[in-house]
């Protein structure tokens, strides 16, 4: 009877084993990620679930009792804190990840579904009825999540939807036959996933070099063209060469991509939230990103910032283009001041001047700043 009632046990364990049982690197139609479950790719160097951004000022909670999560996939191994690299829903967080789900749904597609059940966000590709009761979801090693049939065919892969960054074996440029474009858009702010004004995408006129432009038409930075080395306007990356750049122009596509030299390096090129292009590497030893290069320099490099005929003066600049765009854009005039005020501070004597730390937090508002007196170079500009 002993016997009989122990083989019965692990028949049921091995049963209820089975039901619950997934690679940790894959999303199927029985094993959604919600709450703090998440995936990770197979050699560790990346992880997918839900995150809320650092400094997120809805960490506790917003004016209407809601938190902002999000889906995102970060690098797992070696980086601190949570560096996300792809977003899902960058305009549309949810405020309850323990009923949120993403979930490999009927029609085969990848979904995101809120606390209500609403749908939040989709892969949205067209996937035959045959197909899609054999589909999966696998977080590659190389930061890429892929949809795929139990074949191989890949249905949709994030690398063609690019967030912010920029990783190694993805391709940013533009598919001439369907006219998809891969490009980065920069976050609203350093807490806020959802599309920011600037975008970073190669020539659509066909030339090999990168584009900045401001609300998707006004250009804003170009890195000049690619010699087979470097870009014109980077000339930072002569002194740099762990990572190898393509650029492939025929009549299906025109796109970069690169790699690094060495595999165990981690590196990434971001499109920061004012509009700089960084390059960065991870250093274990200091626990820290390093920023190797990052265009532009600074604002008078920005495309005829000073109109068609004008004379770059960057003293007075930040201010000016503060001002400028704060008139335009910014109906609150607490806003404006917080925008204006880290602007003339910049220009203060230099033993006065701000960290950048002091004026993303200004800017953000997570710290109030006196109004300093204004320096003498911007009294013309004030009167």
């Amino acid at each position: 009877m002993a016997s009989s009632a122990g083989q019965l046990l692990l028949m049921s364990v091995a049963i209820l084993g089975s039901a619950g049982c997934f690679a940790s690197d894959t999303i199927t139609p029985n094993s959604a990620v919600s709450g703090s479950r998440t995936v990770v790719s197979t050699g560790g160097n990346f992880e997918l679930g839900f995150f809320r951004p650092a400094g997120d000022s809805n960490t506790a909670s917003s004016s209407d009792g809601s938190n902002h999560y999000y889906v995102g996939i970060w690098y797992k191994k070696a980086v601190s804190p949570c560096t996300p690299v792809r977003v899902a829903n960058r305009a549309a967080p949810v405020s309850d990840p323990a009923s949120s789900q993403l979930a490999v749904a009927a029609d085969g597609n990848l979904v995101l579904t809120n606390e209500v059940g609403e749908l939040v966000w989709s892969s949205n590709v067209v996937i035959s009825s045959s197909s899609s009761n054999g589909t999966v979801a696998l977080l590659l090693d190389s930061g890429n999540l892929v949809l795929r049939r139990d074949d191989g065919e890949v249905l949709w892969q994030s690398a063609e939807h690019p967030t912010d960054t920029w990783l190694p074996g993805v391709r940013l440029g533009m598919n001439k036959i369907t006219g998809h474009v891969q490009a980065l858009t920069c976050w609203r702010s350093s807490s806020d996933p959802a599309p920011g004004v600037y975008s970073l995408g190669i020539d659509p006129n066909g030339t090999s070099q990168f584009f900045t432009y401001w609300n998707t038409t006004v250009s804003f930075w170009s890195s000049g063209e690619w010699n087979g080395n470097i870009f014109a306007g980077v000339p930072e990356m002569t002194s740099h060469y762990f990572y190898n750049f393509e650029f492939v122009s025929n009549a299906n596509a025109s796109y970069f991509d690169y790699s690094l030299q060495d595999p165990t390096v981690i590196s990434r090129f971001v499109l920061d939230v004012s509009g700089q292009v960084r390059q960065l590497i991870w250093v274990p030893s200091a626990d820290e990103w390093m920023i190797i290069w990052a265009e532009p320099h600074q604002l008078c490099d920005v495309y005829a910032v000073c109109g068609a005929f004008g004379v770059c003066d960057e003293k007075r600049l930040g201010a000016r283009r503060s001002l400028t765009a704060a008139a335009e854009t910014i109906p609150c005039s607490v806003t404006v001041a917080r925008t204006v005020t880290p602007s003339c501070w910049c220009q203060d004597d230099e033993a006065h001047r701000p960290t950048m730390e002091q004026v993303v937090q200004a800017l953000e508002g997570v710290v109030a700043v006196n109004v300093p007196p204004i320096p003498t170079s911007l009294q013309a500009f004030a009167d």
